[in-house]
């Protein structure tokens, strides 16, 4: 935008001339001074974003993330979009892992992915790029709540899973008496 357009709201809306002007940009939690640090340029506030994101990651689809094109997203528009800060912000963060904690995030990223062998570098940063490239997801309320409707579908799955395995227990146990006393 140019100061000029700028001017022409600013006048066109009334907007007072002692007007404070602040970013809220959806990167941050909060609206932010302009020309402030991002985000996720803090090492503390990346760390924990990406600590959360793998922490709940039995809650997202892994593989729409490390595709470059699923039936439901396109994601050149997205990564045209994602921020060559963000990206080296998480680079970085790779780079200061110790070597057992970068491993452990390539294990736990295979395990994500349902690779059976090695996830580079290049691809953990992409799919990190790609979950955070509109802000920290801790601070999305939205975002908090699928989490939170996931891990409850999750809850009653499991419930479901559990009484039907109880019954097929019990149908099994009963076959098993019959076969054994029709046997005798």
């Amino acid at each position: 935008m140019t100061m000029e357009l700028l001017e022409r709201i600013i006048e066109e809306n009334n907007i007072p001339k002692d007007v404070h002007f602040m970013s809220d940009s959806g990167w941050e939690c909060d609206p932010t001074e302009m020309n402030t640090q991002e985000w996720y340029e803090n090492p503390e506030e990346l760390a924990g974003a990406i600590a959360f994101l793998l922490k709940y990651g039995s809650c997202f689809d892994w593989n729409v993330y490390a595709s470059d094109k699923t039936p439901c997203c396109d994601y050149r528009e997205i990564d045209a979009s994602v921020s060559d800060g963000l990206r080296e912000a998480i680079r970085s963060y790779i780079r200061e892992l110790g070597k057992t904690e970068r491993q452990e995030l390539r294990d736990e990223m295979c395990g994500l992915l349902g690779e059976r062998s090695y996830v580079k570098d290049a691809t953990i940063v992409k799919i990190l790029s790609r979950m955070l490239s509109d802000g920290d997801i801790r601070c999305d309320g939205k975002a908090i709540e699928m989490l939170g409707l996931s891990l409850m579908y999750k809850i009653k799955m499991s419930r479901d899973l559990l009484a039907d395995l109880v019954e097929d227990v019990k149908e099994f146990k009963m076959e098993r008496l019959f076969m054994t006393s029709s046997n005798n």
